[in-house]
C-alpha cells in the first residue's frame, strides 16, 4: 500500500523520534566478508585460503569472490552469480563450494546478554544453474537452521531466526557455525553463497499507511505494518496524545469523519523485545480538490 503521510506537525514529529533508534551492533566480526577485500580486477577474482578475518574454516574449497562484474566486463565476470544478482552488502561474498564430506565456516560471538532477544539474519544463494545445497547453522550447539537452498536466480534469499539468549541453552560466548554439505545431486558441482550474517538485537519498527488528507463523511481506515517484531504485537492508539479506548488493533477505522477529527493520531506498539511509536497527522476537509 502507497504510504501516504501528509503535513507532519510538531507533535508528530516528536512522535515519530521515539521510534528511531541506532543501528544495533552486529555482534559478528566481518559479516559482510569486506576485510579482506578481492582485488576487482583479478581473475577469478576470489580467495580460496583460510585467512577470512573473523572467521575458521573447516574443509577444502571455500573462500571470498567479490560481486564487481558487469555485462560488458568480461575478464572480470563473477563466476558465483551472473549478470544482473546484487549482494545485499557491498562487493564482495563468501563461497562454500562442492566438497567432501563438508565444510565449516565458524566463529565464537561475544556480547550476548542474558534474556535479551536477538535475531539472527543472513543471505544465502547458489551459484547459478547449479543444483541445492544442504545448510545446518548452529549456535552453541543449538541449531537455527536446517536446510536445503536451491535459489539460484534472483536476489540473495534473506533467512531471519530470533531467538532469546539463555547461557544454561547456548553457553557463554557460543560459536556460530555455517556447516554446508551436497545436496539432492552428489555428483555435481555445486556452489552456495553467503553474505551480510548479524546477530543482533532486533529493531522493532512501525510504519503507518493510509490517507493524509479526506473529506468530511468519508470513512477511512489505517493500518500498521511491522518489521522485525519478536513474538506476538500489542497495540494501542491515541489521538493527540489522548488514549483512545478500545483501539488496540493493527487497524484504527474512522467513520463518518468530521473537520474535528482532524489532528495527530499515533500508535505504540509493543513486543516481546521493546516498544516503538508511530505518527501520522490527519486533514479532514469540507471537500477534497478536484483532480484534472
Amino acid at each position: 500500500m502507497l504510504k501516504k503521510i501528509m503535513g507532519l506537525g510538531i507533535a508528530a514529529c516528536m512522535l515519530a523520534l521515539l521510534s528511531t533508534s541506532a543501528m544495533a551492533q552486529n555482534l559478528v566480526e566481518n559479516g559482510s566478508f569486506e576485510e579482506p577485500a578481492a582485488d576487482a580486477v583479478a581473475w577469478p577474482g576470489y580467495f580460496g585460503s583460510d585467512a577470512v578475518t573473523g572467521w575458521t574454516r573447516e574443509g577444502n574449497n571455500g573462500g571470498l569472490n567479490n560481486n564487481l562484474s558487469g555485462p560488458n566486463d568480461s575478464d572480470q565476470r563473477n563466476p558465483f552469480f551472473g549478470e544482473g544478482r546484487p549482494i545485499p552488502d557491498g562487493g564482495q561474498v563468501y563461497f562454500i563450494q562442492r566438497t567432501d564430506p563438508e565444510i565449516t565456516l565458524s566463529q565464537d560471538i561475544s556480547g550476548l546478554e542474558e534474556g535479551e532477544h536477538y535475531l539472527f539474519i543472513f543471505y544465502a544463494g547458489i551459484r547459478p544453474n547449479n543444483p541445492g545445497m544442504d545448510l545446518v547453522v548452529t549456535l552453541g550447539g543449538e541449531e537455527l537452521v536446517d536446510r536445503q537452498f536451491t535459489n539460484n536466480s534472483g536476489p540473495l534469499e534473506r533467512v531471519e531466526v530470533a531467538f532469546q539468549y539463555d547461557i544454561d541453552t547456548f553457553g557463554e560466548n557460543p560459536t556460530l557455525a555455517f556447516t554446508a554439505t551436497y545436496g539432492e545431486d552428489e555428483e555435481a558441482d555445486t556452489t552456495m553463497v553467503l553474505d551480510h550474517v548479524q546477530i543482533r538485537p532486533p529493531q522493532l519498527a512501525a510504519d503507518i499507511s493510509g490517507p493524509g488528507m479526506v473529506a468530511q463523511g468519508d470513512n477511512i481506515a489505517f493500518n500498521v505494518d511491522l518489521s522485525e517484531v519478536v513474538g506476538d504485537a500489542n497495540y494501542q492508539w491515541y489521538y493527540d496524545g489522548v488514549e483512545l479506548q478500545g483501539e488496540t488493533g493493527a487497524t484504527l477505522e474512522l467513520l463518518d469523519v468530521v473537520i474535528e477529527d482532524s489532528g495527530v493520531y499515533s500508535v505504540e506498539v509493543n513486543d516481546a523485545a521493546g516498544s516503538t511509536t508511530a505518527a501520522f497527522t490527519l486533514v479532514v476537509v469540507e471537500a477534497l480538490p478536484l483532480s484534472s
